[in-house]
């Protein structure tokens, strides 16, 4: 019967009785190779734990040299990434320093244009003005030379006048001799006329009629251009005693003409007068100055009736400039210049503003890279230590150091 005590053999099935020896013996045989098996394990365990501090130190020598080369190749892709930015920002600054200069030339090249359009239309007003007296010099020459022309033509003519005035005052005086003082007022006043009429041919003399209350002969003067330039009223009297009435009547005579001048030519004078003479308005003279008195009041009325011509002239140009003065194209042609100004004015400061807000934010990105850069270099110094190659243009100025900034 199998216990406890007994086991079976495997081969024969019988069963065996187990004694305290063989069990002893058993349980030492498994206690020594449990003991060995405990050993080998230990053993194993040491190796593998040798093994695994060899490997640890290989990954640790391998882990330490490829920090070496990776710290290498950042130094040295640090160095050309600093190199790269220094570059570029050298070139931005280069670029910047030729835009700005471009703009200052642009900005003196506009002022200096100005300046020569400023100067362009000085002298242009200046010449104008030059060429305007040249002008006016030149007509006032002409006229000076026409003007002494025509008194040497008259002055010849004077002498022929006299001539004929001497002959016909001759004639006069014999003919004064004779019939009576009708005739020889009448003869006087044809006498007058005909003295009018060869000398100043261009001019206007007609007769008032007999009996007709006026004067004896109306003169409208004229200029060589047949511009009627005044009236002359004259009475001729041959009465041998002086009346100042005469005067008034002449007068009065003048003012239903509406005469310019009154002449009175008369062979008895006012008391004191010899020759010529004016009184109250009125030209009294004898027949003998009658040319060279009515020379001279013609050339007046000329001259007066010519300067009011030109005053005329004159305030109608005035008129015409005061209108285009005062007018709406001169306003749009001055608005136009200074529209055209103030464009290039307004042009110019925004392109001002333009490239101050471009070099501001270029300035500013050029800042926050010399920034990053110089922290990248910083974060790599306080890694890598002294061996990290020095870039001068990140490190302080000579003569400043770490304990000048402390301090």
């Amino acid at each position: 019967m199998n216990n406890s005590n007994t086991i079976t053999c495997p081969k024969c099935s019988e069963e065996i009785p187990i004694t305290d020896a063989l069990t002893g013996k058993i349980k030492q045989e498994m206690e020594k190779e449990i003991q060995e098996q405990k050993d080998d394990i230990l053993k194993r365990e040491k190796q593998l734990e040798i093994s695994q501090k060899n490997i640890e130190q290989e990954v640790q020598k391998k882990v330490d040299e490829e920090k070496k080369e990776m710290w290498a190749r950042a130094q040295e892709k640090a160095k050309e990434d600093a190199d790269k930015t220094l570059k570029d920002l050298v070139a931005q600054n280069e670029e910047k320093s030729a835009k700005l200069a471009e703009s200052e030339k642009n900005e003196l090249d506009l002022r200096k244009l100005t300046r020569e359009l400023e100067e362009k239309d000085r002298n242009r007003e200046l010449e104008m003005s030059r060429q305007m007296d040249d002008e006016r010099k030149k007509i006032e020459a002409k006229m000076r030379l026409e003007t002494e022309e025509d008194t040497r033509k008259k002055l010849a003519e004077k002498d022929q006048v006299m001539e004929q005035m001497k002959k016909t005052i001759d004639d006069l005086k014999r003919k004064s001799e004779q019939g009576s003082m009708q005739v020889q007022g009448d003869s006087q006043e044809e006498a007058l006329k005909g003295l009018l009429q060869s000398n100043y041919p261009i001019d206007t003399i007609i007769d008032v009629a007999t009996g007709v209350r006026g004067a004896d002969i109306i003169q409208t003067v004229k200029s060589e251009f047949g511009q009627e330039c005044g009236i002359s009223l004259w009475e001729s009297k041959t009465t041998k005693q002086w009346s100042d009435s005469w005067i008034q009547k002449l007068k009065d005579d003048q003012v239903e003409a509406k005469a310019n001048i009154a002449i009175l030519v008369t062979s008895t004078l006012p008391n004191g007068v010899s020759g010529f003479t004016q009184m109250q308005g009125v030209w009294v003279m004898s027949f003998q100055v009658i040319l060279p008195i009515i020379s001279a009041i013609r050339y007046h009325l000329i001259e007066l009736a010519r300067t009011k011509n030109a005053l005329q002239g004159q305030d109608k140009k005035m008129k015409f400039l005061y209108e285009y003065l005062s007018g709406a194209q001169f306003k749009n042609r001055i608005e136009n210049i200074v529209f055209a100004f103030t464009g290039m004015q307004i042009n110019l400061i925004a392109e001002k503003r333009a490239m101050n807000k471009l070099w501001a934010k270029r300035e500013k990105e050029i800042e926050r890279v010399v920034l990053n850069t110089s922290g990248m270099y910083g974060d790599l110094q306080g890694l890598i230590g002294a061996s990290l190659p020095n870039i001068k243009s990140l490190e302080l100025p000579s003569g400043e150091d770490s304990d000048d900034i402390d301090d």
